[in-house]
């Protein structure tokens, strides 16, 4: 018997995703059977965690004709100013690892959260960019990977300064929200590698204004009653 899959379906959904009120961006990913695995969605923090979640369940089913659990929506917030602290939500730096390889400066960040572990990488020939600066990079570049977007995060720059009789790392971010940007400001103190407190103070900057909601690995979405919705595709 052939079988659905929800690859067809959901063209369009990361621009309807788009068109909810505070919703900046929306992208839905799939598992290997082409089923809908998650919807990763970030928005701005004008209205509610579950007021937003709602809206894009609506969407889905109105839509697509799927029923969505609730617990699959991967949402991030962002607050117009410091966020409120409330607890957990923020995304650690697990591991920062800085290579030479094939001619070539690497750098990989790890970030956890709620279990799960996003990556980041970026490179550059010798003398190409600062170390800090690829750091910094990388960190966004794994906080996009969860998000599940990407091009969103622009680095500004990264920049030592005295703390007290120690140094930090500021770092300088902006994110594309709508038709504004959000600048993003971090800082970390230099406990022993420049490098390290490059990645602490962008998450530092990341955290600071953007609000993480947990979710569950398993899946996801099922068919409502009465048969493919509209733009449905069937394959073998």
């Amino acid at each position: 018997m052939a079988k659905a899959t929800l690859h067809g379906r959901l063209d369009g959904l990361e621009e309807a995703l788009a068109r909810i009120r505070s919703v900046v961006s929306g992208r839905a990913g799939y598992a290997p059977d082409g089923s809908l695995a998650e919807i990763s969605v970030v928005a701005r923090a004008d209205r509610s965690a579950g007021q937003i979640v709602r809206d894009v369940v609506a969407l889905v089913g109105s839509r697509y004709g799927l029923e969505v659990n609730e617990k699959t929506i991967r949402l991030a917030l962002i607050y117009g100013d410091s966020r409120p602290d409330l607890g957990d939500g923020r995304l650690s730096l697990d591991r920062l690892t800085v290579r030479s390889e094939a001619g070539r400066q690497q750098v990989a960040v790890q970030l956890g959260f709620a279990g799960g572990s996003f990556w980041g990488w970026a490179a550059a020939p010798p003398g190409g960019r600062r170390t800090v600066d690829l750091v910094g990079t990388a960190t966004l570049r794994a906080v996009e990977a969860y998000l599940g977007t990407s091009g969103q995060f622009r680095f500004e720059r990264i920049v030592e300064v005295p703390l007290d009789d120690r140094k930090a790392i500021v770092s300088s971010l902006s994110f594309a929200s709508g038709a504004e940007g959000v600048q993003l400001t971090g800082i970390a103190a230099v406990e022993e590698l420049s490098e390290e407190a490059a990645a602490r103070s962008t998450l530092d900057a990341i955290n600071r204004r953007l609000l993480f909601t947990d979710k569950p690995k398993e899946s996801v979405a099922r068919r409502r009653r009465g048969g493919l919705p509209r733009g449905a595709s069937r394959t073998s």
